[in-house]
């Protein structure tokens, strides 16, 4: 992270800017009709207003502290997030007394300093469904490089201006050594985290709930990679099997931000495919919940094992074998247990394509005798090889796990069970 005061590179001169009375005036002009086409009265009217708007925002004082930011994705909601709270930190510190020697004011305060401050997005990307948030620290809505430089009034008053730059989002603590498990079972600066984007979207939690009511299942479903071989069927075998409970499969890619909040905070056991989908489990209510992650043959993560513990979560974890994405099927709800489709190479028991359990654990031992993963056995390619592929799992192995975790809530909350 770096703060860095009076940026003394351009000359003071000029009016305040305009592009920043274009970050406090959200409304955009509409353009003018074509082809000689005559105005409506509305959109007359519509001109007159938002050329009030600009002659007032013409006035608005440029900001005293830039926000610079180069963001390394927009739409993977673990990065995003991992650098909003990298952000997050940077911003705590900078609030904490003694900034220089001999002063104990801090070099950031609110509100204050949050009306007078602008973020800068140095990067191209789109602005992606986690954008909002960065209005977390200023707010002044984000502006894009190139709308700083395009006006030369804007450049001329950025003399006495402060530069923060905050760390970077891959070094965020949360994210290093996500291959060891870890024995932290209480991170006060997530929980603090995670509060801070509820309440920005204003997310509460739910009512309490009465013990005849079901145990909430949510299925990440995956739309690219990493889908589960006959999701369909296996989830709806899984809520035939389990009176309790009730299952529901959410593309949270497919929803806003807010909305998949408010679907996590109501999720008692979170389950997927390893990947951006359990980033959610950030935000399931302490100490409430349970978290079922498939890895992929040959990955031993514990990021969200990490995650979950500090939370109080229960973790639950199982490994799958891979298949290329031509061999992927959803599955059907209407088969029942001994008619799902069985091709010659698909044995009682597999949900889909025939695959050895043997090249994971194959894997696992060489890795600790110290051999390369690219002599593990057949099953295993580039390291890198499962991003991109399918993942299969013998049913029997995907109801064990997700049952452990719903029977963990068993006692958990309103419930009061038996385990059968």
């Amino acid at each position: 992270m770096a703060y860095t005061r009076n940026f003394g590179l351009l000359p003071a001169t000029g009016s305040p800017s305009n592009v920043f009375a274009l970050a406090i005036d959200v409304h955009k002009s509409k353009p003018h009709p074509a082809g000689g086409e005559k105005e409506t009265e509305e959109e007359k009217q519509q001109e007159a207003i938002e050329s009030f708007q600009q002659e007032i925002n013409s006035t608005v004082t440029p900001p005293k502290k830039l926000l610079l930011l180069k963001r390394e994705g927009e739409g993977n909601p673990w990065h995003s997030l991992m650098e909003v709270f990298s952000t997050y930190m940077s911003f705590d510190i900078l609030r904490m007394p003694g900034g220089s020697p001999g002063d104990n004011s801090p070099l950031f305060r609110d509100p204050d300093d949050s009306d007078d401050t602008q973020v800068i997005i140095l990067d191209d990307r789109d602005d992606g469904p986690y954008f909002d948030l960065w209005t977390l620290f200023a707010r002044r809505k984000p502006l894009r490089l190139g709308e700083l430089l395009d006006d030369p009034s804007t450049a001329n008053n950025l003399k006495d201006v402060d530069l923060i730059i905050p760390l970077a989002g891959s070094s965020n603590p949360f994210w290093k050594d996500d291959e060891q498990a870890r024995q932290c079972t209480n991170a006060p600066m997530l929980n603090v985290f995670s509060r801070r984007v509820l309440d920005f979207y204003g997310i509460q939690d739910p009512p309490i709930r009465k013990n005849d009511k079901p145990i909430v299942v949510t299925f990440v479903n995956r739309r690219e990679n990493r889908r589960l071989q006959n999701q369909r069927f296996l989830l709806a075998e899984l809520q035939r099997r389990n009176s309790r409970i009730n299952v529901q499969m959410v593309d949270f890619a497919a929803i806003p931000f807010s909305e998949q909040l408010r679907v996590v905070r109501e999720t008692d056991v979170l389950v997927g495919a390893h990947g951006a989908g359990l980033t959610q489990s950030l935000f399931m209510r302490r100490g409430a919940g349970a978290v079922v992650e498939i890895q992929p043959e040959g990955l031993d993560h514990n990021g969200f094992r990490n995650v979950a513990g500090m939370l109080g979560l229960g973790y639950y974890r199982v490994h799958a074998s891979t298949i290329p994405p031509e061999e992927w099927r959803e599955g059907e709800e209407e088969e029942v247990v001994g008619t799902q489709p069985k091709g010659e190479n698909n044995p009682p028991g597999r949900t889909g394509n025939t695959k050895v359990r043997s090249a994971f654990r194959q894997n696992k031992d060489d890795k600790e005798s110290g051999k390369s993963s690219a002599a593990a056995g057949s099953g295993i390619g580039k390291r890198d090889e499962w991003h991109w592929r399918d993942i299969d799992i013998e049913k029997s192995r995907f109801f064990d796990v997700v049952e452990a975790a719903i029977r963990f809530m068993y006692t958990k909350g309103p419930w009061s069970y038996d385990v059968d």
